[in-house]
């Protein structure tokens, strides 16, 4: 029924039949229903024109009701009866500890938005980070450990395509090693943007979440042996399959492949342990500055502009050396096995563990130390995963093989 009111109908100013008076109210009056012939209205009185009903009878647009038909009051508004809502109260959500480091809603400690992470924020996500990595299953891990290794190998053979060019190095060396820099990275930077794993960079980051006590110290050993291996297996596969069965040492990349890998032969093994220190601190922080970013460019950006700086500077790294070294041998050069051993798989690793724990403490004294957050360990040394559903991993979810185990 339409709501709007029909106007008041005027009286006849003539004629012998008086008609009722209507009066308009907020509800409508049943008028009397006189019947008339078409056309056959009293003297005086004004027809409507368009209309087939007699005067004094109006008509309801859209409504099936006859004319002037008043419902009852009920049937035009059924008292409902009112509907037990729920009363919403606002939830207070604490900004400081969000689990997703890397949404777009990064807020700082003074509640104003960044699109980049505070300092402090980027290390307790490097401890979220490590609780993730403790909490992945042992065959998981070394798969993504082994395509560290490959991906890293990228970076190290466009660092030997670029660097054998014969007059380069001639006539310019210094800006041929700043190319070489400039090329390596990218296979630090598929790391980080696929989530691959690298022996170094887990380094700082299993440190840190065993100094937050958010993973036990076991768990040192079991991601450090594991992601060894498989960056050692990774970058084997890329130099030995894609690389010399290939065909894509040219005599130019011999030069440079053979060069390299003899001068690593020839170093005091303190030199090594030094330039490993360095070289780590660089790759650490890389990755924590990839860490900080919110978008994909400046990941890369950071990552380039840090880890640049070490290949030109020639530091050491044991998982680049695992490329670089073993091709010189298959292609005849290199140092032997043991001495390969003892200086790099060794005195550089060893290097590399120092400049991480220095970072790592570092980083932990500065932002973490004293803070307001409970520190535990996750799994209580039962497993690496009976804890998981309270961690940033929980996609992880529980082992589905059973057992609490990273090996079942």
């Amino acid at each position: 029924m339409s709501s709007r009111l029909p106007p008041p109908i005027a009286p006849p100013t003539g004629g012998d039949v008086a008609y009722p008076q209507q009066t308009i109210d907020q509800s409508y009056v049943q008028q009397p229903n006189h019947s008339y012939p078409p056309n056959s209205y009293p003297q005086g009185q004004q027809a409507f024109q368009q209309s087939s009903y007699p005067v004094g009878q109006q008509p309801f647009q859209q409504s099936s009701y006859p004319t002037a038909q008043k419902l009852p009051q009920g049937q035009y508004t059924q008292d409902l009866p009112k509907a037990d809502y729920p009363v919403v109260t606002p939830q207070k959500v604490n900004i400081n500890h969000i689990s997703n480091y890397h949404s777009k809603d990064s807020h700082r400690e003074d509640n104003t938005y960044h699109p980049s992470l505070s300092p402090k924020q980027t290390t307790e996500a490097l401890v979220e980070s490590a609780v993730a990595r403790h909490h992945t299953r042992v065959d998981v891990l070394f798969l993504k450990a082994v395509w560290g290794g490959i991906l890293l190998s990228y970076g190290g053979f466009l660092e030997a395509v670029v660097g054998g060019s014969p007059s380069a190095n001639t006539n310019n060396p210094g800006l041929l090693r700043l190319v070489e820099g400039l090329v390596f990275p990218v296979g630090l930077t598929l790391i980080v943007l696929t989530g691959m794993e690298l022996l170094t960079s887990d380094m700082m980051i299993i440190e840190l979440g065993v100094l937050k006590r958010r993973i036990p110290v076991w768990g040192i050993a079991y991601n450090w042996v594991v992601v060894f291996l498989g960056n050692l297996a990774g970058s084997l596969f890329f130099a030995a399959i894609l690389v010399r069965y290939a065909g894509l040492v040219t005599p130019p990349i011999r030069t440079f492949i053979l060069n390299a890998a003899n001068s690593r032969g020839v170093l005091p093994w303190h030199e090594v342990f030094l330039r490993g220190i360095g070289c780590n601190i660089m790759v650490c922080l890389s990755v924590w500055a990839a860490t900080q970013a919110a978008d994909v460019v400046s990941k890369v950006v950071s990552i380039y502009l840090v880890l640049s700086a070490f290949v030109v500077i020639q530091y050491e790294h044991v998982v680049a050396d695992m490329f670089l070294i073993p091709m010189g041998m298959m292609l005849g050069g290199g140092p032997s096995v043991g001495k390969y051993i003892w200086l790099d798989l060794i005195g550089a690793l060893v290097g590399n563990i120092v400049g991480a724990t220095l970072l790592a403490v570092s980083l932990y004294w500065i932002y973490l130390h004293g803070s307001p957050t409970p520190g535990k360990v996750t799994d209580k040394e039962k497993g690496p995963d009976s804890d998981s559903q309270h961690t940033v991993a929980p996609h992880q979810g529980a082992n589905s093989w059973g057992n609490n185990s990273h090996f079942n």
